[in-house]
C-alpha cells in the first residue's frame, strides 16, 4: 500500500505525483499483488505492486485517451513453471471522466482495490 514510504501518501513523492495528476505508480515486491488508491483529495492516483514468484505471471497495460486497463495473468499447467499457458486472474479498469473529478475504477481478482479501512490480516494468538 502507499505506506511503503514514511508518511504514506503524504510523502513528498506522492504529493508530487498527485500534483502532476499521475494515474498509476508501478512497484515490485515478491509476496503479493496489491492495488491501492491514494486518499489525497482531487487525486485518482493508483499504486500497483506486483509479485514475481517463480516468474509465473505478467501484466498487460492498454491505454486509450479516456481509459486505462491493466490485466494480470497467471501461469497454469502441470509443471511448476514454464508451461507457457496463462489465464487472466485480475483486472483493473480506470475510466477517466472528462473534466475534473473522480475517475471510475473497477477492479477484480488479483488486481482488486484494497480496502485499507479494515484489517488485511487478522491473527488470533489465543488459538
Amino acid at each position: 500500500m502507499f505506506k511503503f514510504l514514511d508518511g504514506a501518501d503524504r510523502n513528498e513523492l506522492w504529493r508530487l505525483m498527485n500534483a502532476y495528476q499521475v494515474d498509476i505508480h508501478f512497484a515490485g515486491e515478491v509476496h503479493s499483488n496489491t492495488v491501492s488508491k491514494t486518499k489525497a483529495p482531487n487525486s485518482n492516483l493508483i499504486q500497483i505492486v506486483t509479485r514475481s514468484v517463480r516468474y509465473s505471471g505478467f501484466m498487460t497495460v492498454h491505454i486509450t485517451e479516456d481509459q486505462i486497463q491493466v490485466k494480470h495473468y497467471n501461469e497454469i499447467g502441470e509443471k511448476r513453471k514454464f508451461n507457457n499457458q496463462y489465464e487472466e486472474d485480475g483486472r483493473l479498469t480506470i475510466i477517466k471522466l472528462s473534466g475534473e473529478g473522480e475517475a471510475q475504477i473497477d477492479s477484480c481478482g488479483e488486481l482488486e482495490l484494497l480496502d485499507d479501512s479494515v484489517a488485511l490480516i487478522y491473527l488470533d494468538f489465543k488459538d
